[in-house]
This record gives C-alpha cells, structure tokens and sequence, in this order.
C-alpha cells in the first residue's frame, strides 16, 4: 500500500507540472511595412533566443501574437535595456472574437526619444497563471536606417551626461610693453628728472641747505621713486610696485615737509 501511495503521488505530481507548463504557440512578430513575417513557433520553458535577431527601424509598429491553451494572469513584454534599467512596458490582450489568442502593437516611433542612439533592443516576456509563471528573452531587435534599412553605426550622438568638473585657471602675471620700450621709456624720466634737478640749481631757483640732512634724504627719496617706476617700465609687477612705493610714501611725506619749511627759511 506504501508503494502504491508513492507511486501515485508521482504521477499526480508529473501530471500537475505537466498540466501547469506554460507554452505559447504560433507566436508570430509582424510589421506594419512590408518587413517579411518572422516564426518564433513554440515558446516554453526551453526556448532559446539565441541567434534571433529581428532587424527595424524606429519607424515602424512592431505586432506580436501567440496562442496559449491556459488562462493567463500576466501577459506583459518588456522592450529596452535591461543592463540599463531603461525599459518600456507593454501589456498583451485577447484578441476580440478569440478566447486563446494574445496580440500587441508596440509603436516603436514612441521609443525613438530614448533608443535613437541604440543599435539594438532587447525584447522580454513575462507570462504567468495562477499555478506557473514564464519569464524569457523573445529575440533582439537590431536598429536599421528606415532609407536605407541597414544598420548605421556611424552615428555619434551626445547623450546628457554628467560632464567632467569644470577647474577654474586663474591668470598668468599680466605682461608689459616691449623691453626696449619700457627701458626707453624709463631713460627719458631720468634724463627728465636730472635735466630738472640741474635747471633748478642754475637758475638758483632751489636752494638747499647743504647743513639739513632731511634735504639730501627728501631729494634721496624721489630718486627713490624714481627707480621704483623705472623698475616696474622693466618688467617688476604692479604689486611689487605698489608695495614699494607703500613704503616710501609715509617717509617722502614727513621730509618733504621739512624740505619746504627749509626752503622757506
């Protein structure tokens, strides 16, 4: 009697997987061009999508259908990347006047805002009822030209991507007039400004008080002053300059007074 139990419950548990298999019959996929019909005949657990490539363009509508004997829960195909996460779903319904044939009618033209740059499309389905479900790779849909209905791969197209990080440069030390100019330049005002020195002691315009020291320094600091901006016509920049001249001014200040009030005397 043991024996016999087990045995029958064996062949009720192959009939009920047997009875519960999911298999899709005459799936067919079609265009609304003139794209030739392709066979897909059988789909169960066993179907193998190797090698199935589908060639389309995004202009066209892509049309699946298939038979199945069982009541289906699901019937849903997934068009896109799955690699990527970027799929488009779709739902398959009975045919009107039919109560074993499934179809769907993906319009492809949709797609096109995502997949335009894509060479090839993964199509997936997903079937189930209430005891079993199927979940398999239908075939691969490969992106031609709608002119010339070969596949481009000469396109490069930009996506929107995260673009690399922008480093600020900062600017290199401003640069000055030509060598020979500035030093040109620079010789004129100190020619200038001995020139001025000579005609104020010849003409007796100026006289200094050879016993005031702060004299000789006043006199000292503009010459001072002098070499600062025959530095900065050379090629010294301008913070260098400004700094120098920072530190001369205060001194230039309180002996140039004490100049004047000598001069006055």
């Amino acid at each position: 009697m043991r024996v016999q139990s087990l045995i029958l419950s064996a062949l009720t548990f192959v009939q009920y997987c047997i009875a519960t298999e999911i298999v899709l019959k005459d799936a067919v996929v079609a265009f609304d061009s003139e794209r030739p019909v392709v066979q897909l005949n059988n789909i169960d657990s066993k179907y193998d999508s190797k090698g199935v490539n589908v060639p389309v363009s995004l202009s066209e509508t892509l049309k699946l259908s298939f038979v199945v004997d069982q009541e289906l829960e699901q019937a849903n195909v997934l068009v896109g990347l799955p690699s990527e996460n970027l799929e488009a779903g779709y739902t398959l319904k009975k045919q009107s006047g039919s109560s074993d044939k499934f179809s769907l009618a993906i319009p492809l033209p949709k797609l096109a805002h995502a997949f335009n740059d894509r060479a090839e499309l993964q199509v997936n389905l997903l079937v189930s009822t209430e005891e079993n479900s199927l979940v398999k790779e239908l075939f691969i849909l490969s992106i031609v030209d709608p002119v010339t209905n070969t596949r481009d791969t000469a396109r490069n197209f930009v996506r929107l991507n995260p673009k690399e990080e922008i480093h600020h440069i900062f600017q290199s030390s401003p640069k000055t007039v030509n060598a020979f100019i500035a030093q040109l330049f620079a010789l004129v005002i100190t020619t200038t400004l001995f020139v001025l020195f000579v005609s104020w002691v010849s003409f007796g315009a100026v006289n200094f008080n050879l016993k005031n020291v702060s004299s000789y320094l006043f006199v000292a600091l503009v010459s001072g002053f002098e070499f600062i901006f025959y530095k900065y016509y050379s090629g010294t920049s301008i913070f260098d300059t400004v700094f120098s001249t920072g530190l001369l001014f205060l001194p230039a200040l309180l002996l140039g007074s004490a100049t004047l009030k000598s001069l006055k005397q």
